[in-house]
């Protein structure tokens, strides 16, 4: 046998074995990005729950000044 063919055959079965391996490593790696997005989100969401919550006195305030200075 010729050296490029057993190169070819050891080309194909590397290809064989770790195309799977990449495959699985990415679709774990984007179950985790996913996951990680989600949580993101959500830290997202209480951030803005907690700015609302933090304007809401002021607010408060500026209604019952615009109240009693008309």
């Amino acid at each position: 046998m010729e050296p490029s063919f057993i190169l070819t055959y050891i080309l194909i079965a590397l290809s064989l074995i770790i195309g799977p391996m990449v495959i699985v490593m990415l679709y774990k790696m984007i179950r985790i990005l996913s996951k990680i997005e989600k949580t993101m989100l959500f830290v997202d969401h209480v951030r803005d729950l907690l700015e609302t919550w933090e304007r809401l006195p002021m607010e408060l305030v500026k209604k019952c000044m615009n109240f009693w200075t008309k």
